[in-house]
Formats: structure tokens, C-alpha cells, sequence
């Protein structure tokens, strides 16, 4: 990520300054993985309703990712300042028009911390700059332009039977265990560790 200042001239002096960050996403899908910078690399989210400046420093040190719904530009900019990766949730919108979604969409998109985007199933989505991802109960829900699939976990075995038709990354979602990020950082080891003598996935949220 890299900061860069515009300035606005006149006659020779800056009347204006406007400072913007750059990042570049290294991230891609490849079969049943994500795969950052060409190696594959596994998700460890933690959901979270409310969020201040100082858990934003505890998911950069924990290499945490966060996950919200509908991150305001305040928060996507504190978070591509510095260096926290985000997953934006906008499945739960069903109530708003394709048109609103993609307008959502494009501004998530926008910021450098978002690297992800759930959406409802309620349209057919173009290419984006950031990955695709549905939350589904199955495989036989998933729809064409998903990049990425979040399936909920109740029981390890009973949920690795029900994945085994996915042919893209999967995400395993067991929501609302700890406070914290801290905690819910750790929760993320707990379900890779739960579900680890039956399936071995793209990433872990809680």
C-alpha cells in the first residue's frame, strides 16, 4: 500500500492537497484455495458487529481478518491505512435493488483493505476487482459468479459430508464465539483444529 498526495496548483503554488492510498491486491482463487502472491493461503476471519481503533491494531498483529457488514468508508479507511484485510458482508441485503447492490459494491471495492464481498443471491454479478463470495448451506445453492463459498458449521463430521461437492475455495463460519478479536482470532485455530481430521478448507470465521 502507498499513500499519494494530489495537489492542485495555482500560479505556481499549491492552493489544495488531497491524499488517497494505493494498494495492490495479490490475491486469486485457484480450485478449493485462495493463493496469495502465488502461494496458498488460508483465511482467518473474525466477525464483528462493533469495532474501535484499538481492535483494528489487535487484528494487524493477530493477522486477523475482518469481517463486518456494510464497513462504512471511516472504517475501510482506517483498515487500508493500515494494513488490516477485510471481508465486506452485504449477503444479508436482499431488501436493496441490483442497482443499489452494485453501487455498494463498487464502493467496497474501492478501497484497498477489501478483498472480499458476500452478496445475496439475487443477481448476476459481473467481474470485480475483489473476490465473489455466497453464503450458502450446500453445494447445490452456489451460484455461477461466486468466487468463494461461507458455509456455517454446527457439527465437524456432519458438515464435512455436506462440502464435499465444492470445487471452490470454502469458508467455514462458526460466528459468535468470544467477545474480542482476540478471542475470536483464536476461535478461527479452534475450528481449523475441530475440523481438521475431516477436511482441511480455504478459511476459518468466527
Amino acid at each position: 500500500q502507498m499513500c499519494i498526495r494530489d495537489r492542485l496548483l495555482r500560479d505556481g503554488q499549491t492552493v489544495q492537497t488531497h491524499r488517497r492510498y494505493l494498494g495492490l491486491r495479490q490475491f486469486m482463487t485457484r480450485g478449493q484455495n485462495l493463493r496469495f502472491d502465488g502461494k496458498r493461503w488460508v483465511l482467518r476471519g473474525v466477525y464483528m458487529e462493533e469495532l474501535n481503533t484499538m481492535e483494528l491494531d489487535d487484528c494487524r498483529e493477530n493477522a486477523a481478518v475482518l469481517v463486518v457488514d456494510e464497513p462504512s468508508d471511516e472504517l475501510c479507511a482506517a483498515a487500508s491505512k493500515i494494513g488490516v484485510m477485510m471481508v465486506a458482508r452485504l449477503a444479508h441485503r436482499g431488501d436493496l435493488s441490483e442497482i443499489e447492490l452494485r453501487r455498494e459494491l463498487r464502493r467496497l471495492a474501492s478501497w484497498p483493505a477489501v478483498f472480499i464481498v458476500t452478496l445475496p443471491n439475487t443477481g448476476q454479478w459481473a467481474d470485480s476487482t475483489v473476490l465473489l463470495a455466497q453464503e450458502v448451506a450446500g453445494p447445490d445453492e452456489l451460484a455461477e459468479w461466486a468466487d468463494v463459498a461461507i458455509m456455517s458449521v454446527e457439527e465437524p463430521e456432519a458438515f464435512a459430508q455436506q462440502v464435499k461437492g465444492f470445487e471452490i475455495p470454502l469458508i467455514a463460519d462458526r460466528r459468535g464465539r468470544g467477545a474480542s478479536v482476540i478471542d475470536r482470532r483464536k476461535g478461527c485455530d479452534l475450528l481449523q483444529r475441530d475440523l481438521a481430521p475431516f477436511i482441511d478448507l480455504a478459511g476459518y470465521i468466527v
